[in-house]
């Protein structure tokens, strides 16, 4: 864009360098419906608007010099802003389909899948994944585990999904003590509803979903819109435990380590399931393994139990569920989101991409799903404060300038003043869906068939008044 300015010499590369940025602005604007990409949305279109009535309403042309506006391009806007207004209204909704692109995932955040051995540090990310407002109680900060997708299938060291084609249809109403909550996503890609730990009941959602045996809700097709739906989750875990996810939470092939790890399982392996568990987790205790986001190159999980020691979550809930499955316990890998930033001026939750987080499930006999979180033990204070809190305050302490640490709790106000901007815009538009229209057009007593119909003659429409205006100027 940038280059094709300087090349402009005459009108017709006017007309060319605009159309390339129309082009640019609809593009941005399919992938990227937030506050500020938005304001810059409009000014921009306004800018060129005005650039192209100003070459076109110069008597001559001279490179460099464009005349100033006129009243009458004030006149086109102003009468152009309620054609605007009900092109909004009653123009079709679509989903943008994009399946080949994905503008979030290749930046750090939630995976479906856990690689210890191909990551080597982290990239904190302050993208917003979410937004969640309760209805009724708030669980505190180191229970808010948001499950996305449970990982079965071991590689190594690595955990990868498997595709159910078994699902669970839940019946019956929700216990009046569960947790009722509103998700709001900002992801342009969705595959999972993301639920408080443990989900109870079945998502209310505009699109079709399944609810599977392992406690995750899967859309029938990735979602490249932003989406709002309502969920309900319990404290208690279900013992519900199929024989197919059992075959799966036990598959291991040992062959894949070294005899020095299965040697350590033999020394902590008891005949209670419980007391198993505890061992492994004294063991990370009593070698000081130690948290941190750059733990370097860890081929195997030997090089991480007996040498380096360093990790962050996927590393401790890959070797976690490894060394349960080599005990004969059931395991598996959960991925989501853990903790939450609370916006106090909008009572509602925010959870970052750098909340993140990767854990174990134990199945115990007679108790259902048990969930071991390695860093609740290792980095106590990332689990109680959330990820982004718990970074947020490391940078403070690293800071010793009183006024840099004023200053940072001055912006972060601010940024949440801005988040709930951004959250009462984001609410503002997902509200204008295809149901929205239909309720619109009942109450203006447009039939449903013919509403799309209405709304593309909006244009031509436009294009006559447009003429008829022009001809009486002129």
């Amino acid at each position: 864009m940038v280059l094709k300015f300087y090349e402009i010499r005459n009108k017709h590369d006017y007309y060319i360098f605009s159309i390339i940025a129309f082009f640019s602005i609809t593009a941005s604007a399919l992938l990227n419906q937030t506050l500020i990409p938005t304001i810059f949305l409009f000014i921009n279109t306004y800018l060129i608007f005005s650039l192209l009535y100003r070459v076109e309403n110069q008597k001559s042309f001279e490179y460099g010099k464009v005349q100033g506006l006129s009243k009458e391009f004030y006149k086109y806007l102003a009468l152009s802003l309620p054609f605007i207004i009900l092109l909004f209204l009653l123009f079709p909704r679509f989903n943008i389909g994009f399946r080949f692109f994905n503008p979030k995932m290749s930046k750090t955040g939630f995976s479906d899948k856990v690689e210890p051995t191909k990551v080597n540090d982290i990239f904190m990310s302050d993208e917003v994944a979410f937004r969640v407002w309760f209805n009724n109680k708030i669980p505190k900060t180191r229970d808010m585990y948001w499950i996305g997708t449970v990982l079965y299938r071991n590689r190594g060291f690595d955990f990868y999904p498997n595709h159910f084609t078994t699902y669970y249809n839940y019946s019956g109403s929700s216990p009046s003590k569960d947790i009722k909550y509103t998700v709001s996503t900002e992801l342009m890609t969705l595959k999972y509803f993301f639920t408080l730990d443990t989900p109870n009941g079945n998502i209310d959602s505009p699109v079709i979903s399944h609810r599977y045996d392992d406690k995750t809700y899967r859309l029938l097709r990735t979602f490249t819109n932003k989406m709002t739906y309502s969920a309900t989750s319990t404290t208690k875990p279900r013992p519900y435990f199929p024989e197919y996810i059992k075959k799966l939470s036990s598959e291991i092939n040992k062959k894949q380590f070294s005899k020095k790890t299965l040697n350590l399982v033999e020394s902590l392996k008891t005949q209670d399931t419980n007391k198993t568990i505890r061992n492994i987790i004294n063991y990370f205790l009593k070698n000081r393994f130690k948290y941190t986001l750059s733990p370097g190159p860890t081929p195997t999980l030997e090089s991480f139990l007996f040498n380096k020691k360093l990790g962050f979550c996927m590393h401790y809930a890959s070797a976690m569920t490894i060394l349960a499955r080599l005990s004969g316990i059931p395991a598996r890998v959960v991925v989501g989101y853990q903790g939450g930033e609370y916006n106090d001026l909008g009572d509602y939750y925010i959870i970052r991409q750098k909340d993140a987080h990767a854990w174990s499930e134990i199945y115990i006999k007679g108790e259902g799903w048990k969930r071991i979180d390695l860093v609740e033990y290792i980095e106590p204070g990332r689990i109680s404060l959330g990820g982004n809190e718990f970074f947020s305050s490391q940078d403070e302490v690293n800071s010793k300038n009183s006024i840099g640490s004023t200053f940072k709790r001055i912006f972060r106000q601010s940024r949440l003043l801005f988040d709930l901007a951004d959250a009462k815009w984001s609410t503002f538009l997902n509200s204008f869906d295809q149901e929205f229209q239909f309720k619109l057009a009942k109450k203006l007593k447009i039939p449903t068939s013919s509403l799309y119909n209405f709304a593309l003659a909006i244009p031509v429409l436009l294009i006559i008044v447009f003429l008829l205006i022009n001809k009486y100027l002129n």
